[in-house]
């Protein structure tokens, strides 16, 4: 963790790391914004309406969006206050891939062995494969991926650190 915050990667939260608090949409964005070390770009300035200039993190919110590392619910909607799922986490993660042209194996099988992969909604069932195959994202206890749970502190962290190996190989 202490290289990540010497980057700048992650920051602490009122002084404190406080590695069990749900993290948001915004700042799983900013981190992972900050690992992939992405050039401002502002041209997506306008493509959500609950982001704006008073926003915490603008610019790497808006650089996210111009990348195309996040998407938003629709409805020009973002939810940078909402708690990240590890679900959604999975779509940035394969999103990430992408932008860094790293080869992704979609394949589900090590998926569908999940005891609850039936209730990864379909949009993030090829992330989620990707994100398990590549040993990204692990699965919490009794082989489950808890797709809606959301995601600590702690936990952000962790599938960071394993993300940036993962980038350097």
């Amino acid at each position: 963790m202490a290289y990540l915050q010497s980057y700048r990667i992650i920051t602490e939260s009122g002084g404190k790391f406080e590695p069990q608090v749900n993290i948001t949409r915004a700042q799983y964005t900013v981190w992972l914004t900050r690992l992939l070390k992405l050039s401002q770009d502002l041209s997506a300035a306008d493509k959500f309406t609950d982001i704006s200039v008073d926003t915490p993190n603008y610019n790497e919110l808006v650089t996210a969006a111009s990348a195309g590392l996040i998407t938003g619910y629709g409805n020009g909607l973002f939810a940078p206050d909402a708690k990240i799922t590890r679900e959604e986490m999975a779509a940035l993660i394969t999103r990430a891939l992408v932008i860094k042209n790293k080869e992704q194996n979609s394949d589900i099988v090590k998926l569908e062995n999940m005891g609850d992969s039936s209730q990864i909604s379909v949009w993030a069932k090829n992330a989620s494969a990707v994100c398990i195959n590549a040993g990204l994202i692990t699965g919490k206890d009794n082989n489950r991926f808890s797709p809606k749970d959301f995601t600590t502190r702690a936990e952000a962290t962790a599938i960071l650190a394993r993300l940036d190996r993962y980038l350097k190989n």
